[in-house]
């Protein structure tokens, strides 16, 4: 073998050693061979997908990774779907099998780029030395003092949200980690006799730079890209986490667990029996998620400190009094407004509003109708007012005689001017009513205004047999506003020839009487709490409910008992709403209740008050409200 020969083998076989010196570094390094599995298993799930595309005509992927199917939404884990489905129905696995493309693929550019630009500012700072080292390191410096998540955000965030927006910030982020590697490779290498020797045979800077620094430093820059492709896909996912990344519908990590998070607590129900108002009546606002476990270990303790899911914590209780909140800070959806809620009892409406007028309280609920134009006129105060969803109204015993007798039960209802009750005791809040349940709750349908005809409840009792009218009574429990509107009634039906006795009793009495059917007629009201009519008719209207659960007056009719039966249970709002139509003329024709009006929720606060907003249930939220400074 020649001299010429010999001198080419010998460099071989120095290409050979470097390469090897550079994968047996690179297995010492445990991270490293673990960030090269992880990458490889990214690499064949990304190949596989690809294949499966090419052969299927992409049609798994436009059916079951991005076409939404809302009837199977959050499906759960399966055979057929083992990661569920997400919240439009999409194949959970089968999308995180097909985000693994765009992550590694942009991943891997990014960490090119980075590598390329970062390697080559590292080895001509090594390499030059002095000035060029000191400017480039100290820039990098810098890159390096900014968290390289914060980095992408910021440079993200100016660039606008693009794929090449989120590679050109993810591999600026790790250029100064590849410049500061490569560096401190070319720095203990520059010196050697073998760049000395590339210098004395005419080599220029770059080709020495290239050549024979930048394979002597592949180790390190093999071990930094193998992690930092890893770390890429991270901070991929971690942007597109923060809405900055990848756009929906295409399958991202970051993206997928973002979306996921609102259904990170899903609590499945199962119903012994279909019931359409379910999820109306789960989202009721006085409803509460409780913990199990410590309402088991002592109900009674837990009734005086109790724990709950909401926006202020439970501090004290004094009992016929005041209780006391505190803001709860880790609240899900942000800390309240105000700091500390103290919640005062104060039966008297009156003093309610004394205690508003003077300061004690800052927020005052159901002010009486005839206070209402006193605290509207007062510029220190401000009056709220709302359409609620309580029905006042006159149930007549129907096993009592004459209320037996529909003729008798119509007769009333032509007597009563509901629109002068609520003009005179009402002050003008409310609105008169023509079904029992108010307009703004589902099921609502108006079968026609009651008239005010006093001349034909007169004929109608005749027809009844009572030409001279008859002697009553009408219950009432002590709340001053519903004895006055009894008051009303009397003097109406005494104008039709109704001598009617009001008895006005204490309210647990009241109702426990009631409910053993001992009253001729009482006089009630009903907020329909859930917003579906179901809540109202089933418990005041169905033959089932008579007495406790609500039914006052005791009616017992089949066609009545059918409508609401297929209210409640018909998966099908449009035939929940025709049932509800077809009871609300049923109900109008029997007359077993009077309905007399829809009432106004109010409430006052001093002018310094902010956020607050009615709920027409009566069950305000208080985390937006504040005091003004």
């Amino acid at each position: 073998m020649g001299k010429k020969h010999l001198i080419a083998a010998e460099a071989e076989g120095d290409q050979r050693s470097l390469w090897g010196e550079a994968w047996r570094r690179f297995k010492k390094n445990r991270l490293a061979m673990i960030g090269m599995y992880f990458i490889l298993a990214l690499v064949i799930i990304a190949i596989a997908t690809i294949i499966i595309d090419a052969v299927t005509g992409k049609s798994i992927y436009l059916n079951y990774v991005v076409k939404q199917d809302l009837r199977g939404r959050l499906q759960g884990p399966s055979l057929i779907h083992p990661f569920g489905l997400d919240e439009f129905g999409r194949d959970m696995l089968l999308r995180m099998l097909w985000a693994v493309r765009y992550s590694l693929f942009m991943g891997t550019v990014a960490i090119i780029i980075s590598c390329i630009f970062g390697g080559l500012l590292g080895a001509f700072a090594g390499y030059y030395g002095k000035t060029a080292d000191n400017v480039i390191m100290r820039i990098m410096d810098i890159l390096l003092a900014i968290p390289s998540m914060l980095l992408a955000i910021a440079i993200v965030a100016a660039l606008g949200t693009s794929i090449t927006n989120v590679l050109i910030a993810i591999a600026i982020s790790y250029v100064p980690t590849f410049a500061r590697t490569v560096r401190a490779s070319v720095l203990t290498v520059k010196d050697q006799e073998f760049i000395e020797a590339a210098r004395s045979i005419g080599c220029s800077d770059w080709r020495i730079i290239i050549k024979p620094l930048e394979p002597n430093s592949m180790a390190p820059i093999i071990v930094q890209v193998t992690l930092g492709i890893a770390g890429a896909i991270l901070s991929i996912a971690g942007l597109s986490f923060l809405g900055l990344g990848i756009q929906p519908p295409t399958p991202e990590w970051g993206a997928m667990l973002s979306n996921a998070r609102s259904y990170d607590y899903t609590v499945n129900v199962e119903l012994k029996a279909p019931y359409a108002p379910a999820l109306r009546n789960l989202s009721v606002p006085f409803a509460a998620i409780v913990p199990k476990a410590v309402v088991e270990a002592d109900e009674e303790a837990f009734k005086l400190h109790p724990i709950g899911t909401g926006p202020y914590k439970f501090v004290e209780w004094k009992q016929g009094d005041s209780v006391t909140l505190e803001r709860f800070d880790d609240y899900y959806a942000g800390p309240a407004e105000t700091q500390k809620l103290v919640m005062k009892v104060i039966p008297e409406a009156s003093q309610r509003t004394i205690a508003l007028e003077t300061g004690e309280v800052d927020l005052a609920y159901d002010l009486l109708p005839n206070v209402l134009e006193k605290v509207r006129s007062n510029s220190d105060l401000q009056l709220f007012e709302a359409p609620s969803l309580t029905c006042y109204y006159i149930s007549m015993n129907m096993n009592k005689a004459p209320y037996d007798d529909q003729k008798v039960r119509d007769a009333i209802n032509c007597a009563i001017d509901r629109q002068l009750i609520i003009d005179t005791i009402a002050s003008g809040s409310g609105e008169p009513a023509d079904a029992i349940i108010a307009p703004a709750v589902f099921g609502y349908f108006s079968p026609g205004a009651y008239e005010y005809d006093p001349e034909k409840a007169k004929s109608l009792l005749a027809e009844a047999g009572y030409p001279n009218g008859f002697e009553t009574s009408i219950w009432v429990n002590d709340n001053q506003t519903r004895v006055e509107v009894c008051q009303a009634v009397q003097a109406m039906l005494q104008d039709v020839g109704i001598t009617c006795n009001i008895k006005v009793m204490e309210f647990g009495s009241f109702i426990s009487r009631t409910s053993a059917g001992e009253h001729d007629m009482g006089y009630f009201g009903w907020v329909t709490s859930t917003t579906d009519a179901d809540y109202t008719y089933y418990s005041l209207e169905h033959s089932s409910q008579q007495g406790a659960a609500g039914n006052r007056s005791f009616i017992a009719d089949p066609e009545v008992d059918k409508l609401i039966e297929t209210g409640r249970t018909s998966a099908d709002e449009s035939l929940r709403l025709k049932a509800y139509e077809d009871l609300a003329v049923k109900l109008k024709e029997v007359n077993n209740n009077a309905p007399i009006y829809y009432s106004t929720i109010t409430a006052g606060a001093g002018a310094k008050v902010e956020g607050f907003v009615m709920d027409p249930i009566g069950y305000h939220k208080l985390d937006h409200v504040k005091i003004a400074k």
